[in-house]
């Protein structure tokens, strides 16, 4: 090869490279040459080229024999050489030539290859690209050959600023002691290897990359179980999440699971191990044993999370059942049949079957219950809080299974016995109202009958109240509705005996509440009207009295009632008492005027004195009149076309004239589906009284009174004879009959065939068929009473007197 060195060959034979010297070298000798000393250069001083030095001595030019012998040597040696010098010249060669330039590079201070393996801290002692704490970072690297120090310096990601300051030292790791970096943020290490002397190299994988993260994972939240449960399988799945925002939940094994066979991870865990899902089944339960859970995580970095216990579960647990009486609270003996049902050991179910006849386990959830009231197919899907026996007095086992969601059903289940004693007392809602209003939302009267005299009677849902089981077998409750909205309000009434003993089942009934029109400022007690234009189709709203006495002066108008109206702080004058009567439609809307009191009134008095329109829907309760002719609750006097439908009355009409009646004194249009509670007094000379209305013309015109009379001792009631039964059932007359009061009559008690039958002292019904009773009292009290109890006609029973309210639909108008 070409070389700017000259070539010394030694003793043993290799070649060194002699600096100062221009020649052709070849890269190997001939074997010959092994043995003699080449001296090239250093007798000849160079002066000659190297292939004039061979044969000749140093110093002494060659003559021609020496030259052509030389040349032809250098001709030879360049032939053989190159054939046979080349294997031979190659192998010496390497090795002296490696060994030499080693020897020379260590002279000169040579640094070999290394590289850094990552970076570690605190508990952080993994060396990766990962570190789990910002304080005091520690950089490491291998060793290289050749260095006898080292410079560190950790860098920001830019590779701008020292994070932390280079440092020398002799080892292969710095703890950067004092050094804080940033969580979340990313460094380089950069390392370089020095030697003594003089020489420097950097690691190969100098500016090595790494990120802070010092967050630990989230603690493990539990997703199954959330509570403690019983499972009726004996495979339960522990399921959690958990999550890391740094360096990301541990790729290999981010999870330590330890199994506790005992309750809250108490003691030395059954089993132990690190896994990559966030689930673990716990198989092989033991039926009643409690098992449970605890998860440890880890990121990346190495940090650890809090370790989280789950709740407990148990295997095939058998659940508990027990029954009370809701009163007594015996769990022996139950006087109510409806009892409390207290169930434990259940928080794994999804189902339950509660039953007196399904004895055995249901083969799985899907399987009926027998027996069982809950919605599908007789297990409840929410646990239940009471159980209904079966009816009839004795022992009575109810029967407790579980299964869960799977449809598996738990193997040992509950029962328990309970005698049941004593009939529950019925409970009856007779007469109640049809609407609420704002007037009555906080004490609306409800009535009704009951068996228990001296028991409880107790409201609830919408409308709540108590009272006790009066003498007689009824009660009556101001229900308080106030807190319900409007529309359609339930509510439910039961009963107890008067021991407290034994409830009734419960009764419901529904309502309709209609206050929050008139509760509004604007409508509650506006004048003239709430709203409307008097139209028919358009009727003027009334909410209040006020709004009520402006009817007077609208005599055409049509009007309805959008709450009760109470007249008590005022004596009403009528309306259509001027000699026009009243042509407009008044509607109450199922709601009440009450305590209409008039003690002045003209003849043809009531609420409205001369009647030409209509008046229906209303209830006039607890009118106080004491007047002359012409004088009912409703009409005076009722024209031609007039009509009144679907009311009624109640209260005292006194007189010492002639035409009084409960809803109408003088009669001349229909009169449909009402009736009247009043009670009538005539004194003096007072005849033609008659309870629902009274024509005129005295004892031989068909006038009928639904109710009949209260009359001074004295004045006999008289039924009329002469009202056909089919003639009023044909004209759709809702009367019974009426009574003219004569002085000097006999008391006669006559049935409607005119039988009499003094003994029993009873009038039944004309046009009513059997259902209403008006009976007389005897004869020489102050003031003889009538004594009334109605069950209305067709369909719907009914006794007592209706209540506050009560408008009676159920009376047949046919």
């Amino acid at each position: 090869m070409l070389s700017d060195s000259g070539l010394a060959v030694g003793a043993d034979g290799g070649i060194a490279m002699v600096p100062g010297r221009s020649s052709w070298v070849f890269a190997a000798v001939f074997p010959f040459l092994a043995t003699q000393a080449l001296r090239v250069g250093c007798e000849c001083g160079g002066q000659v080229p190297p292939t004039q030095c061979l044969g000749a001595a140093c110093g002494t030019p060659a003559d021609d024999a020496g030259g052509d012998a030389g040349t032809s040597g250098e001709d030879s040696g360049e032939d053989a050489g190159a054939d046979a010098g080349v294997d031979a010249g190659d192998d010496a060669g390497a090795d002296a030539g490696f060994d030499a330039g080693t020897d020379a590079g260590h002279d000169a201070g040579f640094v070999g290859a290394f590289s850094i393996t990552g970076v570690t801290g605190n508990t952080d002692g993994v060396a990766d690209g990962w570190l789990a704490t910002t304080l005091e970072p520690t950089a490491n690297w291998g060793a290289a050959a050749g260095a006898s120090t080292y410079e560190v310096v950790i860098r920001d990601a830019a590779d701008t600023v020292d994070a932390c300051s280079a440092q020398s030292t002799t080892a292969t790791s710095y703890d950067f002691a004092g050094c804080v970096l940033v969580d979340g943020a990313s460094y380089l290490v950069k390392v370089t290897g020095h030697a003594a002397a003089g020489a420097s190299g950097a690691a190969s994988n100098d500016g090595f990359a790494f990120t802070v993260d010092a967050l630990a994972p989230t603690s493990p939240v539990f997703t199954t179980p959330t509570v403690n449960v019983t499972t009726f399988a004996p495979t339960y799945t522990f399921a959690w999440t958990c999550s890391d925002s740094g360096s990301g939940l541990n790729l290999a094994s981010p999870y330590l699971v330890e199994r506790f066979a005992t309750s809250g991870c108490g003691g030395a865990p059954a089993s132990s191990g690190t896994q990559t899902a966030a689930s673990f089944d716990c198989t092989a339960m033991v039926p009643g044993a409690v098992y449970s859970v605890q998860v440890t995580a880890y990121d990346n970095a190495g940090n650890v999370s809090a370790t989280t216990c789950s709740p407990d579960v148990a295997f095939d647990a058998a659940p508990t059942l027990s029954l009370a009486d809701p009163v007594t609270g015996s769990s022996t003996t139950a006087t109510h049949q409806s009892v409390d049902a207290v169930i434990g050991n259940d928080l794994g179910a999804a189902k339950w079957c509660l039953s007196e006849a399904q004895s055995s386990a249901p083969t799985s959830g899907v399987t009926a219950c027998a027996g069982g009231t809950g919605p599908s197919g007789g297990w409840f899907t929410a646990r239940p809080a009471s159980v209904t026996l079966s009816t009839g007095d004795g022992s009575k086992t109810v029967y407790l299974w579980l299964a869960d969601g799977a449809g598996n059903v738990n193997s040992s289940g509950a029962s328990k016995a309970m005698a049941l004693t004593g009939a529950p007392p019925p409970l009856v809602f007779d007469s109640h109202p049809k609407k609420i209003s704002s007037l009555h939302k906080a004490g609306t009267r409800l009535t009704g009958r009951c068996t228990e005299v001296g028991g409880a009677v107790l409201i609830t849902g919408g409308g709540t109240g108590s009272t006790t089981c009066a003498a007689g077998g009824s009660w009556a409750v101001n229900a308080n509705f106030a807190s319900a909205a409007d529309g359609t309000v339930a509510v439910s009434g039961v009963q107890w005996t008067a021991s407290g003993a034994l409830s009734s089942v419960p009764v419901a009934h529904q309502y309709v509440k209609d206050a929050v029109f008139c509760d509004t400022p604007a409508n509650a007690g506006a004048a003239p009207f709430a709203s409307g234009s008097g139209a028919l189709l358009d009727p003027y709203y009334v909410c209040s009295t006020a709004q009520l006495l402006q009817l007077a002066s609208s005599l055409s108008s049509s009007v309805r009632l959008r709450n009760d109206v109470d007249l008590t702080a005022m004596t009403w004058a009528g309306i259509g008492c001027s000699g026009t009567p009243y042509t407009g439609t008044f509607d109450g809307n199922d709601f009440i005027v009450e305590n209409l009191t008039n003690t002045t009134g003209p003849g043809g008095f009531g609420f409205v004195c001369s009647l030409s329109g209509t008046v229906e829907n209303v209830g006039m309760e607890n009118v106080n009149i004491s007047c002359g002719s012409l004088t009912g609750a409703i009409a005076g006097l009722q024209n031609a076309g007039g009509v009144i439908r679907n009311c009624y009355s109640t209260g005292v009409i006194q007189t010492t004239g002639s035409h009084i009646g409960g809803l109408v004194g003088q009669e001349h249009g229909d009169i449909t589906r009402s009736y009247s509670t009043v009670t009538l007094n005539g004194t003096g000379s007072a005849y033609a009284i008659g309870g629902l209305r009274r024509r005129p013309g005295g004892r031989g015109n068909r006038g009928h009174g639904a109710i009949f009379l209260l009359v001074r001792s004295g004045f006999w009631g008289e039924p009329h004879r002469r009202a056909p039964r089919d003639e009023l059932r044909r004209r759709h007359r809702l009367v019974l009959g009426q009574a003219d009061q004569r002085p000097g009559h006999e008391r006669r008690g006559h049935r409607p065939d005119d039988r009499p039958d003094a003994s029993a002292g009873e009038l039944r019904g004309l046009g009513l068929r059997r259902h209403l009773e008006v009976r007389f009292h005897p004869v020489g009290l102050p003031s003889a009473q009538v004594a009334v109890s109605g069950r209305a006609v067709r369909r719907e029973a009914r006794q007592g007197v209706p209540a506050k309210t009560a408008l009676h639909p159920s009376i047949s108008d046919a």
